[in-house]
């Protein structure tokens, strides 16, 4: 259930790429989408509340990750195009809140570090 205005979900639908025309096939769009937003969420579905590649790959609201992933065309193209993006190296990839991979654009890293990041003297020991 969803208690946000239908005015704030257009704007999300359009920022988030939650349009069939919007929706993205590229590296590059999904890199487009990170600087854009400054960070969203990899593969996760519409459940959680946040952008995501995945959501933006399926270009609609309703995005929900099927059971069996390996044979969903979204997923499989939402997974290709992480890999791609990661390789590239031009936005930051991590698991940050709760364990959940996202990608950050380079101008907020500073940020989350300071937010999840671990101090000099706990590095060695993680």
């Amino acid at each position: 259930m969803n208690l946000l205005p239908e005015e704030i979900e257009q704007i999300r639908d359009r920022k988030w790429r939650r349009e069939e025309i919007l929706k993205i096939e590229t590296a590059s769009e999904i890199e487009t989408l990170v600087e854009d937003l400054g960070f969203c969420l990899g593969l996760t579905d519409s459940r959680t509340n946040l952008p995501s590649v995945y959501i933006a790959v399926c270009g609609r609201r309703d995005a929900h990750a099927p059971r069996n992933v390996q044979k969903d065309y979204e997923m499989s193209l939402a997974w290709t195009l992480k890999d791609e993006v990661m390789s590239r190296g031009k936005i930051y990839y991590a698991k940050l809140c709760k364990g959940r991979s996202m990608f950050v654009a380079p101008r907020l890293v500073p940020y989350f570090n300071a937010v999840w990041g671990v101090p000099k003297k706990q590095e060695k020991e993680r």
